[in-house]
């Protein structure tokens, strides 16, 4: 009866047949897993802080000057149409219509006042608080002309009040209107400046996660280089020396100082040595004899 062989043990290493260089080995190998582990955490701190800095960029871009210029360029389509407003009362013939008109003229001034409050307080630079100081003046003006001209509309003499609209009631509209755009071309030159900026940073924070890991991928190469030499030069050694030995060369002697596999080529080797000198001596020995 056939004995099926049973199945060959799986290798397993034994710590005491380890010699100091492959304790040194593994050890760089620990060293180099490390190190990889170590550059992969560096590049996301690096990249994260990078992306830290440029959504902070961006938001304050968004708060300093996108919520303005918003708020700016609603108030100033407000404000426009409450000029529309006030040149249909003065257009049309009807009291009831003209007053009608007015009170929604009034209405939207009230709109622009709520929409441009939290949005001047904002507003720390010289030449923005300039530029609201000069649209609080010719807005005050404007409102001031437009009372009396609804005043006049109200008390009957239609004629004066449209003479007062066609005289006075223009220059404070139009010097307004200026002030609001020059702060709302402003708030664009500024988000512009500040995007800028913070594409900047978001490029700096590339090309410095670009630059560690270039430099990690370098000093891992080199790393993986030794390496690989100091585990393929004992394996190169023993090749020269089997080489050598069929030569007919057994003068050089096969040191044994690795332990695992690599060892036990360095005994086998060492033990052909052996065995070969001697077949070798007792060849020439039965040669003179």
């Amino acid at each position: 009866m056939t004995r099926i062989p049973r199945r060959a043990a799986a290798w397993r290493p034994s710590l005491s047949t380890l010699s100091w260089k492959d304790w040194r080995i593994g050890t760089r190998l620990t060293g180099l897993a490390l190190l990889c582990a170590s550059l992969i955490v560096a590049l996301m701190l690096v990249s994260r802080q990078g992306s830290q800095v440029a959504m902070k960029e961006l938001s304050g871009v968004y708060h300093t000057h996108a919520l303005p210029m918003g708020a700016l360029g609603q108030a100033l389509d407000v404000l426009h149409r409450s000029r529309m407003r006030i040149v249909l009362a003065m257009e049309t013939s009807y009291q009831r219509q003209a007053l009608e008109h007015f009170e929604r003229m009034m209405g939207l001034e009230a709109e622009v006042d709520e929409i441009l409050l939290p949005v001047f307080d904002r507003f720390s630079a010289p030449s923005d608080q300039a530029q609201v100081a000069a649209f609080q003046t010719a807005w005050a003006g404007y409102r001031e002309v437009r009372q009396r001209i609804v005043d006049l509309y109200r008390e009957g003499d239609r004629a004066q009040a449209i003479s007062e609209f066609r005289s006075n009631l223009a220059p404070p509209f139009d010097a307004a209107s200026a002030a609001l755009a020059t702060l709302l071309a402003a708030q664009v030159d500024g988000s512009a400046r500040a995007y800028a900026h913070a594409r900047g940073a978001s490029t700096a924070s590339e090309r410095l996660t670009l630059g560690v890991g270039a430099l990690g991928l370098a000093v891992l190469v080199v790393l993986g280089l030794l390496l690989a030499r100091s585990i393929v030069q004992p394996l190169h050694a023993v090749t020269r020396l089997a080489r050598t030995m069929a030569s007919g060369d057994f003068s050089q002697e096969v040191r044994v100082d690795r332990g695992g596999e690599a060892g036990e080529l360095q005994r086998a080797l060492a033990d052909m040595q052996v065995q070969l000198r001697g077949l070798v001596s007792r060849i020439r020995q039965s040669t003179d004899s």
